[in-house]
């Protein structure tokens, strides 16, 4: 994926892959009934993406594979 991709979102999943490398999920609304979740790299790519129905249904994937949500520690 080479085009920029808005991210809003402010909830987040770490997961740590190896010594120094964190991979994130991102969940942003995309088109009606559609949200998107976005998979982030250490060097603030996204290598991969996915779409849901809903919030609900991006969120269990997202939580079992990296874990609880977080919450950003910068306010915006």
């Amino acid at each position: 994926m080479t085009d920029d991709v808005p991210i809003e979102s402010t909830d987040y999943w770490v997961k740590v892959v190896e010594m120094l490398q964190q991979n994130w999920a991102l969940i942003e609304p995309g088109p009606v009934d559609r949200v998107f979740v976005y998979f982030v790299s250490d060097t603030s790519g996204v290598f991969d993406e996915m779409a849901f129905p809903s919030v609900q249904d991006a969120s269990g994937p997202a939580a079992r594979c990296f874990g609880g949500p977080q919450k950003t520690p910068c306010s915006r």
